[in-house]
């Protein structure tokens, strides 16, 4: 029920209790007013008449002979003429009192024989009215023989002003509710006008204050729908106006900030499923996207083959760290721009977090069309990327994994899409498609992992030593190569278990046990009066990113006794070129009597300023040029380069993996000083080593 209904109906109500509470205050008092006011009417009447009688002529009618009397006849006919005309009144007649203080009749409008005798009623109500000297009514009703009456008196005064006799006048009861039933008739042609005229006046004002308190409901049934252009026009200048007035203006205030909460809660979904750096969704939004397509597709009776790609930037640390995160962030977009424009619209590109981007691609008619592809990224990202007027070129591996062959969900997809991805890192190669085997090469490095904690507390590591020779195939120096004979596995590849130390703390302890082995190693060669020759020994740039590593470190080497000339330590080029705090490391570090080797040149995209001023005793060319040797002119020219550069920087060159004879002269002649390879050996154990100390060349 609307507000206007209840207004009305409450008005109407409020009529129906006024007019009932009317006739119950009539019925209650009211019925005695009227009484009163009839009776009183018919006093004033009674007055009337007894005023039109001569008082001292009255008192003279004392017998039968008065009757023909003309002025007798006169009275007489005068009270038959109102009785007449007033059918309620049942008696008219005067009486008088004689000298025996009795009273009589005089003059009576039914009897004419009446006259001159006593009154049946009791003289004591007329000797009250004779003393009193006063007019009256008896509100109160009479029960005779003859009916119930009402009486009212006039008293008849003579010249003198006195009472001469009374005027009664009977009143029938049943005509005094007569006159209260004429007057509620009459009164209800009054009433139900003003009863109709206030209940449409009532409509009406309930209208009137309704119609504003309805717009303000509609427009709050607007608001609540979130339309907030609902205006309210309100033209009289009242109240409601200044209400109307305020509330636009909270309607306006209201959409500004539903505008500005429905922008927020946009730009927060935006952000909490897409990736704050390229624009493209996130993690989140991969796994939601995934699981929703998963479920889209095993209610198809036909299934549908779809890829998950998993793409990692090869080298992308290093370029973060050398240009800096700016133009690493300017990688990952243009990377995401190539992507996108590589793929259909019906396939997603995400980026997971660093240098991982994802791919959805959907749908796919078969496995093989994943090569497809992928050749297409491949070759998206094989140009250059312009970063900071730097070319950079980047390399990329893609680990696939299909649905529903390689898993029905979005976390065993996921789970094998990486596991592919680890294993095309691992070949250098992409695209790699999962297999079973490729977990259980995962669960082996897990294992490997476990292993590795108890190695070093079995002291299950050793060294071993590599010779390095000058062009006479003399032995000038070594490097220490770190082995672990794993119990019930045997001897287990470094590239098997040094990736796997590098992920963990484990490789600063790995690296200050190899430090304090080679010490002691170079003790006992000094012990046996061998010739002394420098070691090298590898570092790496998660031990150098430790702090607690290169405390460790100084101490170790600062320790009195400890034979830091007989040591140097090779870094590669890729860790000088990306991570700046290394070059400030080096000259600290230089500045204390340590040497250096700058291993893998070639390979690290290091500028000649970088390398400028820094003391680096060697530089030690990367094995993959020396493998294109002599096969390829270009990779001999760039060789020859390389040891001009060494030269200029005051280092002595040493060329790694020499394999050949071939390989040896051709670097020798190119100016090459130092050669390591197993030309001349592989790595060897301390005591084989001993008699290499022996030799005078190879």
């Amino acid at each position: 029920m609307n507000l206007q209904r209840k207004l009305t109906l409450g008005y109407l109500g409020l009529i129906l209790l006024v007019v009932s509470s009317s006739f119950f205050i009539y019925f209650s008092l009211g019925k005695n007013i009227l009484v009163q006011f009839y009776l009183q009417e018919k006093l004033i009447q009674a007055q009337a008449l007894a005023g039109a009688i001569d008082g001292d002529r009255h008192l003279s009618f004392t017998g039968p002979q008065a009757l023909d009397d003309p002025v007798y006849q006169g009275y007489l006919k005068n009270l038959r003429e109102f009785k007449t005309k007033n059918l309620g009144i049942t008696s008219l007649y005067t009486v008088a009192q004689g000298k025996d203080k009795s009273f009589l009749y005089v003059l009576d409008a039914d009897k004419k024989n009446r006259i001159h005798t006593e009154p049946e009623s009791s003289a004591l109500v007329y000797t009250q009215i004779f003393h009193e000297g006063i007019d009256r009514y008896f509100p109160e009703p009479q029960q005779t023989p003859y009916g119930t009456y009402f009486k009212v008196t006039a008293v008849i005064k003579n010249s003198q002003g006195l009472p001469s006799g009374i005027l009664i006048m009977d009143v029938r009861e049943t005509e005094v509710g007569n006159f209260q039933f004429q007057f509620l008739w009459m009164a209800s042609y009054g009433v139900l006008p003003a009863f109709l005229l206030t209940l449409v006046l009532s409509i009406l004002l309930s209208r009137h204050l309704v119609h504003p308190i309805g717009q303000f409901s509609r427009a709050a049934k607007k608001i609540q729908t979130g339309d907030f252009s609902i205006r309210i026009h309100h033209r009289r200048k009242d109240e409601y106006h200044e209400l109307a007035r305020a509330f636009n203006d909270m309607c306006t205030d209201l959409a500004r900030s539903h505008r500005a909460l429905e922008t927020r809660a946009q730009e927060m979904d935006y952000l909490a499923t897409h990736d704050g750096v390229t624009g493209l969704e996130n993690r989140r939004a991969y796994f939601h996207k995934l699981d929703q397509l998963i479920s889209f597709l095993e209610r198809l009776k036909n299934p549908v083959t779809v890829a998950v790609m998993f793409l990692d930037l090869d080298k992308f640390k290093e370029v973060n760290d050398s240009l800096g995160h700016a133009a690493g962030d300017e990688l990952l977009i243009k990377v995401g721009e190539r992507l996108k424009l590589a793929v259909r619209t019906t396939d997603s590109v995400f980026r997971l977090g660093g240098d991982e981007f994802t791919l959805i691609i959907s749908p796919l008619g078969q496995t093989q069309d994943a090569s497809v592809v992928a050749s297409k990224i491949l070759e998206a990202l094989r140009n250059p990327f312009d970063l900071k007027g730097h070319s950079v070129p980047i390399g990329v591996s893609i680990g696939v994994a299909f649905y529903p062959l390689d898993g029905t969900n979005a976390s065993i997809l996921t789970l094998n899409a990486d596991t592919a991805l680890y294993e095309a890192k691992r070949l250098g190669f992409s695209p790699v498609f999962y297999s079973p085997a490729m977990t259980d090469k995962v669960k082996k490095s897990a294992r490997i992992r476990e292993d590795l904690v108890h190695a070093f507390v079995q002291k299950e590591f050793r060294l071993v030593y590599q010779p390095i020779v000058d062009s006479q195939g003399s032995l000038v120096s070594a490097e220490a190569l770190m082995r672990w004979d794993r119990p019930g596995y045997g001897p287990v590849s470094p590239m098997e278990f040094i990736p796997i130390l590098e992920e963990s703390s484990q490789i600063s302890q790995a690296g200050l046990w190899a430090i304090k082995a080679v010490a002691k190693q170079i003790k006992l060669w000094e012990s046996m009066e061998l010739p002394s020759v420098p070691i090298g020994i590898n570092l790496s740039l998660r031990q150098l990113k430790d702090r607690e590593f290169r405390v460790n470190f100084l101490d170790t080497l600062f320790n009195p006794g400890f034979p830091r000339e007989g040591i140097y330590f090779e870094i590669t080029e890729t860790m000088l070129a990306h991570e700046s705090d290394v070059r400030a490391l080096i000259l600290s570090y230089a500045e204390k009597g340590m040497r250096f080797a700058l291993d893998d040149f070639g390979t690290g995209y290091s500028s000649l300023a970088s390398l400028s001023g820094l003391p680096f005793t060697y530089l030690k060319i990367d094995k993959h040029f020396v493998d294109l040797i002599p096969e390829n002119k270009k990779t001999v020219s760039i060789v020859q380069a390389i040891i001009q550069l060494s030269k200029a920087l005051n280092a002595i060159t040493v060329a790694e993996g020499v394999e050949t004879r071939e390989q040896f002269e051709i670097l020798k002649s190119l100016g090459c000083q130092r050669f390591q390879g197993y030309y001349f050996s592989k790595p060897v154990e301390p005591q084989e080593f001993h008699k290499d100390y022996k030799k005078t060349g190879y």
